[in-house]
Order: structure tokens, then C-alpha cells, then sequence
């Protein structure tokens, strides 16, 4: 089907400020944040990946109640904390999140997806000749200075104990990496103050814990 705004050439003739340019039309927009979506949910458990949309008017898989409240608070926020048990729909309902936000912008946007078992990987094997690794990380700590629009961390209470080194490049990672994004999303099983409280007691312990609570704007919700 061609494009009714760009005849099918992906741009648009504009004007803007008294100046008139070429930009690329909404539909090239569409495709490359889908391709964006399409990334993200490849990164998804294998036990939800296979869900597309929060469709809560299908009969299969009708979310229940406490799921719609959730999905509720979710649209509220830009950046939140989501947590409770396992299978709930956390990472579901989060990445849905994502996907209305990629679906709806008039703009590009990129995204990130990081498990809290490929940031522990990502901290334990640092200081290794492991070339993969230091890729990952280097984006990790360029998130803001690379202008990533989206972060999605899910699962972060998988990033396993809380070494003096893990902790210090996790606080950096908190206070230095994410301002400047506007979509910050936590899901884990437990609140950030139990969270906070599997962090042996350090001088980055208290400032880690007000600095998460922070950039959750205090959007903490529990499924």
C-alpha cells in the first residue's frame, strides 16, 4: 500500500522557521520505531514473546483485574518500578508500554533492552578480553550521551549479589547514564527498598537507593 502523504518516496517537502526542507515522511517513522518494537520483543522471556498487544477485549488471555489496574498506573508514567511475583505481567505489560509509545510517536526513537542477567554478566566479566562484552557496556554507560529515548531494565533484581564493584558501576550506571531519558522502566520482583536492602552498606548505598526512588518519580507499582 503506498503512502497517500508521500506518494511512496519515504519524504515530505516542509517548511518550517522560513525554511523549506525535506524530512522523511510519517510512514518511514513508523516503519523504523516498528523495527525498533520488532527488537524489543525479540529480547522478551520466551514464556510472553509470543504476545503482540494488550488486547483486553480478545477472549484468550483476558488479563485479569489486578493486570488492568496496573496497565492503569503503567500509562501514567514515563518511568516507573513495577514489581510482585513471577508471571504477574510485568515484562508484558512493560513492553506493551514501550510499544504504544513507539507506535504513536511522530518522530524516530530508539530503545534499549537490558535483563538484569545480561548487566551481571556485563559487570562480572568486565575486565575480560571478551570483545562482546565491552561493547555492551560501553552502550550501557552511553545511554544518555547516545540519545536513546527508551531503557527498558527488566528484571534488575536478577543482577545477582551486590559486590562493592558491582555496586559502584550500577550507581553510576543510576546517576550518570540515565538522565536525559525520558522512558526509564524497572520490573523486578521486589520493591526498590528490598531492592536497596540486598546492598551491603557502603557509601553508595543510601545515595543509590534516594537516586532509584528518584528516577522512579516515585511511580512504584506493585502487580
Amino acid at each position: 500500500m503506498i503512502c497517500e502523504i508521500c506518494d511512496g518516496s519515504g519524504n515530505v517537502f516542509t517548511e518550517r522557521n522560513g525554511l523549506s526542507f525535506w524530512k522523511k515522511c510519517r510512514c518511514q517513522v513508523v516503519v523504523e520505531n516498528l523495527k525498533t518494537w520488532q527488537w524489543i520483543h525479540s529480547k522478551l522471556p520466551a514464556d510472553i514473546s509470543g504476545y503482540i498487544r494488550p488486547d483486553f477485549e480478545q477472549d484468550n488471555n483476558k488479563p485479569k483485574d489486578i493486570q488492568k489496574a496496573a496497565w492503569a498506573d503503567i500509562n501514567k508514567y514515563d518511568r516507573y518500578w513495577i514489581h510482585g511475583d513471577s508471571g504477574k505481567g510485568k515484562s508484558y505489560l512493560s513492553a506493551q508500554k514501550i510499544r504504544k509509545i513507539l507506535m504513536s510517536s511522530e518522530s524516530f526513537m530508539s530503545a534499549r533492552y537490558y535483563s538484569g542477567y545480561a548487566i551481571n554478566k556485563i559487570y562480572a566479566e568486565l575486565y575480560s578480553d571478551n570483545f562482546e562484552i565491552k561493547r555492551e557496556y560501553s552502550d550501557l554507560i552511553n545511554l544518555s550521551k547516545n540519545k536513546i529515548s527508551i531503557v527498558f531494565f527488566d528484571d534488575i533484581d536478577k543482577i545477582g549479589n551486590m559486590s562493592e564493584h558491582k555496586i559502584r558501576e550500577f550507581s553510576d550506571l543510576i546517576y550518570k547514564n540515565l538522565d536525559g531519558i525520558k522512558y526509564v522502566i524497572f520490573t523486578a520482583n521486589s520493591s526498590i527498598e528490598d531492592f536497596c536492602k540486598r546492598i551491603p552498606d557502603s557509601s553508595y548505598s543510601l545515595p543509590l537507593y534516594r537516586r532509584m526512588k528518584d528516577f522512579a518519580t516515585n511511580a512504584e507499582i506493585k502487580i
